[in-house]
């Protein structure tokens, strides 16, 4: 029997990534060569383009020499988004992609994008004798960076978990609040128990308390819409009007899996705000406020370790923070790998600390058995300006 699972969030070796080049980020190179020197040797990366520019951008740039596992894509899509995690999840079978999950967030890429990245990117890896085909679930209004999955479970943040509840209602498949509630779970597994997989359990974070029973299912959803775990701007600055669509924290800025056990709980990696000066010690007290409610909903399920991510500032005195948890894991049988974005490389005047803070993340996961490699690159602007780090940028097509 063929063999076809949903890639997973961490488990297997890395063999197809990509990403998508923007020339206006002034440290994308710099990240894309670090990665070509640090990626296990198994691993291609595919690189799209916005236009033919961009291309020679990549192809003239003097400062090193593309080795075999760069790949550039002959395709250009003009409204390409840097953050590549968000609309896709990808479908292998007997180690090729074989399907990608069109997801619909309105807050990603335009979904015509989408189906047009999917199809390249069928085209451009090493994929089956035809295409990999596109499924196209109208409902799933979701982002891939807010999506964890291991072993038999999926995480999802909140608001993309009531975003498909209330598609799923608009579209008449639950009748009550409890019936919608399952009804979402239920086909959230069934979406993703694509071919082999075998997920049992969707476990939902951020999900604000409920209201009491007899209340109305169109007041239910209304009140918990405006019911949010965390204040956006609390995290990063909001000069990019970009950042004003966004409704909530995704999962991977300041959640990790590990593929590791202890006590027989999965051990995942939880963010600790530490602020690097006293006028932002009340930044980090409200980020960490909200971190507790996440602890507090993991800790019966999982084993919770705290890993430090430093609040910061702007030279305009903006005041964001650094995604350590935005990393690639890689965990096999024979030997668990990470990869950790750097924010002691870039910015002068906070080098002294933040060099600390990548130490620190990198002895954690080395504690856990992990080869860590530090990707040593500038990536305060994709934080401060954007809304992740290395693993928002890129996107597994296929493990094995």
């Amino acid at each position: 029997m063929a063999k076809s699972q949903l890639v997973p969030s961490i488990r297997g070796k890395i063999k197809t990534m990509v990403m998508g080049f923007e020339a206006n980020e002034p440290h994308y190179i710099a990240i894309l060569e670090q990665l070509d020197k640090k990626m296990s040797k198994h691993t291609e990366i595919v690189i799209f383009c916005r236009s033919k520019a961009d291309l020679r951008t990549l192809q003239n740039n003097n400062n090193w020499k593309w080795t075999k596992r760069m790949k550039f894509s002959g395709n250009f899509l003009s409204n390409l988004s840097r953050w590549i995690r968000d609309p896709l999840l990808a479908i292998n079978k007997n180690g090729q992609l074989s399907e990608i999950i069109e997801l619909n967030s309105q807050a990603g890429i335009a979904n015509y994008l989408i189906q047009g990245l999917a199809e390249h990117i069928s085209m451009q890896i090493s994929a089956p004798e035809k295409n990999a085909t596109i499924l196209n679930v109208g409902w799933f209004e979701a982002d891939g960076g807010n999506i964890l999955v291991d072993q038999n479970f999926i995480l999802i943040g909140w608001n993309d978990f009531q975003k498909i509840m209330i598609a799923l209602y608009q579209k008449n498949r639950c009748i009550n609040i409890p019936t919608c509630y399952r009804t979402t779970k239920q086909e959230i597994l069934n979406v993703f128990n694509q071919g082999t997989s075998t997920y049992t359990e969707v476990i939902i974070i951020g999900e604000p308390p409920r209201l009491p029973l007899g209340t109305s299912k169109k007041n239910y959803l209304m009140h918990k819409h405006r019911l949010k775990l965390f204040t956006t701007d609390l995290w990063r600055t909001t000069k990019n009007s970009e950042l004003q669509l966004r409704e909530l924290m995704h999962l991977d800025l300041f959640l990790s899996l590990t593929g590791q056990m202890y006590q027989n709980k999965p051990v995942v990696f939880l963010a600790y705000a530490v602020p690097v000066k006293p006028s932002l010690i009340k930044r980090a007290v409200d980020i960490n406020n909200q971190l507790r409610r996440v602890q507090r909903q993991l800790e019966t399920r999982f084993h919770i370790m705290r890993n430090l991510i430093p609040v910061v500032e702007n030279s305009n005195h903006e005041e964001y923070t650094c995604f350590y948890n935005n990393c690639l894991v890689e965990v096999t049988d024979s030997s668990n790998k990470v990869w950790i974005p750097s924010f002691g490389t870039g910015i002068e005047e906070w080098k002294k600390e933040l060099e600390s803070f990548d130490s620190l993340n990198m002895d954690l996961w080395k504690q856990l058995g992990f080869e860590a490699y530090l990707i040593e690159s500038d990536f305060h602007n994709l934080c401060e300006n954007g809304r992740g780090a290395l693993h928002c940028i890129t996107n597994e097509m296929i493990r094995f």
